[in-house]
């Protein structure tokens, strides 16, 4: 079975720079399921678009180059066949379009949600370990006011279908708290993780 793969983030994954003083974590995969009569063979892919659905044009690019580069031989990224506007408006004419041309499948990649939570770390005042030091209440309580942090956590869903059964073959859905500013990384974190989960499951061989 081959596939073509279908990657669709979205921007706001992707802002190079770190809002949070939170600390960043790798992907982790929360859930996944797979079609138990499908398996997809790595070496015999043919053709492999790759789509990122990225507001911004670098970033776009960018992901679909990294993408790309994973599926050797096979990988197409799909900048050199159309804009997103001109995915949305003729989405059947380029289905029909890549099933002419041979492409095997489709792997659909997108941004589920974005959660922000804040969080207030209370430090004690000193004196409440010194029953006497009652004095010392009003310095302490102006040093001691704790501090904030915020984590961004991003749900991720990764999902595989064939072009010639027209069915959905395995998705999974990953979670990422706190993305580094290096794109490269997230990039091919989330794969890793997708990868060794297809592997694991003996839903991609080689």
């Amino acid at each position: 079975m081959k596939i073509l793969i279908l990657t669709i983030l979205t921007s706001s994954l992707f802002l190079l720079i770190v809002i949070s003083s939170g600390c960043s974590s790798s992907p982790e995969l929360v859930s996944s399921w797979r079609d138990p009569g499908s398996t997809v063979k790595f070496d015999s892919l043919h053709k492999v678009l790759v789509v990122a659905a990225l507001k911004d044009n670098y970033n776009r690019k960018f992901t679909e180059n990294r993408f790309a580069a994973r599926l050797g031989n096979a990988g197409v990224q799909s900048y050199n066949y159309f804009s997103l506007n001109e995915l949305k408006e003729k989405k059947d004419y380029f289905i029909k379009k890549f099933k002419e041309e041979n492409f095997d499948g489709a792997i659909i990649i997108r941004v589920v949600s974005r959660n922000t939570e804040v969080k207030v770390t209370q430090t004690i005042p000193t004196y409440y370990f010194d029953y006497w030091n009652f004095y010392d209440y009003a310095t302490n309580f102006t040093l001691n006011q704790g501090r904030m942090s915020r984590d961004e956590t991003f749900k991720i869903e990764v999902s595989v279908y064939s072009l010639k059964d027209d069915k959905l073959i395995w998705t999974g859905l990953t979670s990422l708290v706190n993305p580094s500013s290096d794109l490269d990384k997230i990039v091919n974190s989330i794969a890793d993780v997708v990868v060794d989960k297809m592997k694991e499951e003996k839903f991609l061989v080689r």
